[in-house]
């Protein structure tokens, strides 16, 4: 594997992280923060704000 391939697959997994986040019921949210605090300063990514 190149570096160019090993930079996409991790930008890919990235996005789909925060696509995941952004998709959370705000009980699974708030559930998520209080196992993982540091998430909390992440608010552009918080339940409900996933792009179509």
């Amino acid at each position: 594997m190149t570096p160019a391939m090993v930079n996409q697959i991790l930008d890919a997994l990235e996005e789909r992280w925060l696509r995941s986040l952004a998709s959370l019921y705000a009980g699974e949210w708030a559930k998520l923060v209080s196992w993982f605090p540091h998430l909390r300063s992440q608010r552009a990514i918080g339940p409900g704000t996933a792009e179509s």
